[in-house]
C-alpha cells in the first residue's frame, strides 16, 4: 500500500474494518472484536509512518490525531472510524427475550408467511389444523393455494 495516496490508505483500511464489523458486529461476542479494531488501526498507522517516513506511531497520531483525518486544504477527505462501542445493551423485561415468543413474532413479520397460512391444504383441501411442509418453493404457489407439481 505504499505507492497510494495517503487518504487511500486510510480509506482503505477503515472501509475493511467497516466491513468486519458490519458482519461480526451482531455476533454474541462482538467484545473481542476490540483486538481485530486495534490490529486494522495499528496496521494503517504504521503503513502511513512507513510510507511518510515517521519513526513513531506517535509521529503518525500527532500529525494526523486520533481518528487519522486526513485533510485536504481544511477538508477531511479520509477519516478512520473512532472505536465503536463493544458493549451489549440489556433488554431487561423485554417479551423478545422469551424465544418461543420472538418465533412467534417472526411467523408473522412477513407477507408471505402469513399468506401462506390463510391458504388451505394442498393436498386434501382443508382448512383446519394446516402444517406447512416446504415442497416446492413458496414462489410456484398459485392463487389459489395449489402447489404446482
Amino acid at each position: 500500500m505504499i505507492p497510494f495516496e495517503t487518504y487511500q490508505i486510510v480509506n482503505l483500511m477503515s472501509s475493511m474494518w467497516r466491513g468486519l464489523w458490519g458482519f461480526y458486529g451482531i455476533a454474541d461476542n462482538a467484545h473481542k472484536l476490540g483486538v481485530v479494531f486495534n490490529s486494522i488501526r495499528m496496521s494503517c498507522v504504521l503503513t502511513l509512518a512507513l510510507k511518510l517516513k515517521l519513526e513513531t506511531r506517535a509521529a503518525v497520531f500527532n500529525k494526523y490525531g486520533r481518528n487519522l483525518s486526513v485533510t485536504n486544504n481544511g477538508k477531511i477527505i479520509a477519516k478512520f472510524i473512532g472505536r465503536p462501542s463493544f458493549v451489549r445493551k440489556k433488554l431487561n423485561g423485554s417479551p423478545n427475550l422469551d424465544p418461543l415468543n420472538r418465533l412467534e413474532g417472526l411467523s408473522r413479520a412477513t407477507f408471505r408467511s402469513r399468506a401462506v397460512f390463510d391458504l388451505c391444504c394442498s393436498l386434501c383441501g382443508s382448512t383446519e389444523k394446516i402444517q406447512m411442509h416446504h415442497v416446492k418453493h413458496i414462489k410456484t404457489l398459485k392463487v389459489k393455494g395449489k402447489l404446482d407439481y
